[in-house]
């Protein structure tokens, strides 16, 4: 079963053309996953998405069976690491 649920992601910040488009993923507990790939073509937008910093713009994710899209982050128990200090010097 599994613990992360993606099902058909998709997120569009023009309505034209999309970030993230159809991403469907399962992630079983304790399973260490990867997302790798060029510049530009939506990992960090999905990360995001997983942790509730940006809003699908259609598709389902669920946390442990429980639907995360209306989630606000800190209710999601999932960390984050940025890959840029933006508050720090």
């Amino acid at each position: 079963m599994a613990y992360l649920r993606l099902r058909q992601v998709v997120k569009s910040y023009d309505g034209r053309s999309n970030a993230v488009d159809d991403v469907s993923l399962d992630v079983g507990r304790g399973e260490f996953v990867t997302l790798l790939g060029p510049s530009g073509s939506g990992k960090t937008t999905t990360l995001l998405m997983i942790a509730g910093f940006e809003t699908p713009t259609s598709g389902v994710i669920e946390l442990d069976g429980h639907d995360l899209v209306r989630s606000k982050p800190y209710e999601r128990n999932i960390g984050m690491v940025f890959q840029n200090y933006a508050l720090f010097p």
